[in-house]
């Protein structure tokens, strides 16, 4: 992973509105609302393994909230995505 890709995650990690968007999404699900850390961390890990190029070009547009929150949705909603297999399938 590259300096600059390096950068933009921690920026992420400080940036609350990431955070928050997790947060929102899995609001009033009852049991699953304590996931909002998993699903944070599965949608950065995703983040990582996408073609750095994209994401540089994401970011200097400012359209990486967007992307993350597309990220998230689809895991949080998807019964076949990596969040939904490991985290929500089994409550």
């Amino acid at each position: 992973m590259s300096s600059e890709m390096k950068q933009i995650i921690t920026e992420i990690y400080g940036e609350p509105k990431y955070y928050e968007f997790c947060k929102n999404i899995s609001k009033g699900e009852g049991k699953v609302t304590n996931l909002v850390d998993d699903l944070f961390q599965e949608c950065i890990l995703i983040l990582c393994e996408c073609d750095e190029k994209i994401i540089f070009d994401l970011y200097q547009k400012r359209h990486l909230l967007f992307y993350f929150g597309k990220i998230v949705i689809n895991q949080w909603n998807s019964s076949s995505s990596p969040f939904y297999t490991n985290y929500r399938k089994t409550l």
